[in-house]
């Protein structure tokens, strides 16, 4: 079944969409909601809504797939993260359906007769708790304790007992983000083959972000940055020039040049965010 439904952030939105005006606002909205109703949208069905309304800024926080068709990298995250929690509720229930079957078996006799479904067990349920009860049972009111164990078939008859979490044993530590320098991203660029000057680009933008995807800390920077090569080949290949700019360059741009740098520059951290599987920005 399709959720009919999905997470909406509006601190996120607001802060996404600060520059837009009401009309485009509502055109981004609409646009998102066919998204998650198709799966991608065409720009053909993005003009159709758009009407009279300009469709550069809405257009700007989609990314082209492969298909031609356009998304926005925080909706299919949203849509991921439905997806993951569905399988999560789905795997815990039957984990628990199986954990109280199977303990049936290690059932004491007052929990076998006080069943309140009053449902006949399993004969290997019944068998299991025949084998457990003492033969040397008393039945006075007050018995003397008499030390039981029970084994499991299912392990050849050796006794079951408590595991014990080892002495020494301590969690894993948590591995730390550590921003790359310069000489690292170009080393990473030459491997993966983006010009020195995206990879010095790539550099300082993150770096006047506080290495800070959305409002999640980066995870992985060669991950990142591999999903900005992937950017900048695919704008390349379309309009035959670099994505993005140099932030001094972007400063001595005109007013329009700018606004193309930080379109290019958003749908980048959108594209960095979704493969680094954290939150992209509205």
């Amino acid at each position: 079944m399709k959720p009919p439904a999905f997470q909406f952030y509006a601190d996120d939105f607001l802060g996404g969409t600060i520059t837009m005006s009401h009309a485009e606002r509502g055109l981004y909205i609409q646009a998102l909601c066919l998204q998650w109703t198709q799966g991608a949208i065409d720009r053909a069905d993005l003009e159709a809504l758009a009407g009279a309304v300009p469709v550069a800024k809405v257009a700007a926080k989609f990314l082209v797939g492969d298909d031609g068709k356009l998304r926005n990298a925080r909706l299919e995250r949203e849509r991921e993260k439905q997806s993951e929690y569905r399988e999560k509720q789905s795997g815990n229930g039957k984990a628990g359906a199986l954990k109280r079957w199977n303990s049936g078996a290690m059932a004491t006799p007052s929990q076998r007769h006080s069943d309140p479904n009053g449902e006949r067990m399993a004969n290997g349920m019944a068998n299991g708790m025949a084998n457990a009860w003492p033969e040397h049972s008393s039945p006075s009111p007050s018995p003397s304790p008499v030390s039981v164990t029970v084994s499991d078939s299912s392990k050849g008859g050796v006794p079951l007992e408590p595991s014990a979490p080892s002495a020494g044993e301590k969690p894993a530590p948590v591995k730390r983000f550590t921003k790359p320098t310069p000489e690292e991203v170009g080393l990473q660029c030459a491997k993966i083959g983006l010009p020195d000057a995206e990879g010095e680009a790539f550099l300082n933008y993150f770096e006047s972000k506080g290495w800070i995807v959305g409002r999640t800390p980066m995870r992985s920077w060669p991950h990142a940055l591999q999903t900005w090569k992937n950017y900048y080949d695919r704008n390349h290949a379309r309009n035959g020039r670099p994505s993005t700019l140099s932030p001094s360059a972007a400063r001595n741009a005109n007013i329009a040049g700018h606004e193309q740098w930080k379109r290019d520059a958003d749908a980048a951290d959108a594209a960095a965010a979704l493969a680094g599987n954290q939150e992209a920005p509205w």
